[in-house]
């Protein structure tokens, strides 16, 4: 557990870890069951109760799918713009981030067969976000130039950006995705 998480690095315990998430989920307990309460004056079991209770889940649910949108937005913007404004040519990285791709292809089949466990999952989930962060800047610094190569002929500037745009249009899903992951992962440790 030492070398996974690096607890004493991080100036903390097992013991430590397991309270503070026993007590967030507590907390979250208690703010789901209290607010219908309070709300509605302690008329449990009511249709207005149930009503209350259920939009305070769907409440927190729509909050974290916020989250992982805002979340999302600022990484894909932050590398589109470092892969528009570098003066570093990132061709390099396509194979690279190729094969990254197919060694998480296998590696989630693999994971699907045998289980990844928790710190397994959250290293996945992590090297996924990554991955799709770098190709986000490559496909970025790819599509500018391929816009400056094709801007005498427009038939092929528009083919180009459509696949310029499917590209980061995928790049953008798979970060939401695994940033979701990664939320729900974190959730689900709580439990």
């Amino acid at each position: 557990m030492e070398k996974l998480f690096q607890l004493k690095a991080n100036g903390t315990t097992v013991r430590t870890e397991l309270l503070a998430g026993l007590t967030t989920f507590m907390t979250m307990a208690y703010i789901i069951a209290l607010n219908p309460n309070l709300l509605t004056n302690f008329a449990v079991g009511t249709p207005l109760w149930n009503g209350v209770f259920l939009a305070t889940c769907i409440a927190s649910a729509i909050g974290t799918v916020v989250m992982a949108f805002l979340a999302t937005a600022v990484y894909f913007g932050l590398m589109a713009v470092y892969g528009t404004t570098t003066h570093k040519d990132l061709t390099g990285w396509g194979p690279r981030l190729m094969m990254a791709l197919v060694a998480m292809i296998i590696t989630g089949f693999v994971g699907m067969l045998f289980g990844f466990g928790f710190g397994g999952s959250v290293l996945y989930c992590g090297i996924g976000l990554v991955v799709f962060m770098l190709l986000t800047a490559y496909d970025t610094q790819k599509l500018s130039q391929m816009y400056s190569y094709y801007a005498g002929d427009s038939e092929l500037a528009e083919k180009a950006s459509i696949y310029g745009a499917l590209t980061l249009y995928l790049d953008f899903i798979n970060i939401f995705l695994y940033v979701v992951r990664l939320l729900g992962l974190n959730s689900r440790r709580r439990d």
